[in-house]
């Protein structure tokens, strides 16, 4: 009964409440290198955040709990721009209640395009649960 195929087989797919949705907004953030400084003076710290892409997203649920999601910067075409692969914060908890917040820098998106952010769950034997998009943004400056 512990065998991988086993368990695998009996896993249930995550997936996402419904009315779930992606929200991305054009603003700065911080480097994870740059959030772990403590600034003496609130400039140094605005000095630090750089143009990005905030994006956040609410929980997925599963009988097994989301392990991982993959987060996809596509253009307006269906392109990939980025993936980014995101260790689900509380996956070893009984009960995920936290959104998960990531960045994307400027210097990781194309310039001239606007962009959306496809969020697909994944449980921990590498089922995939049904995709939540964001709208279309692009960054100014």
């Amino acid at each position: 009964p512990f065998a991988f195929a086993t368990r695998a087989a009996k896993a249930e797919a995550p997936a996402f409440g419904a009315g779930a949705k992606v929200t991305a907004e054009a603003g700065k953030a911080l480097t994870r290198k740059a959030a772990g400084v403590k600034y003496k003076k609130p400039e140094d710290k605005a000095k630090a955040e750089l143009p990005a892409v905030n994006v956040e997203f609410p929980p997925a649920t599963a009988k097994n709990r989301p392990w991982r999601y993959d987060v996809r910067a596509e253009k307006e075409d269906g392109s990939l721009v980025l993936l980014k692969r995101v260790l689900s914060p509380d996956y070893h908890l009984p009960k995920v209640e936290t959104g998960i917040k990531l960045a994307f820098f400027a210097k990781e998106l194309p310039a001239d395009a606007k962009v959306r952010f496809v969020v697909t769950p994944y449980e921990c034997y590498g089922r995939a649960g049904s995709s939540i998009a964001s709208g279309f943004v692009k960054l100014e400056g």
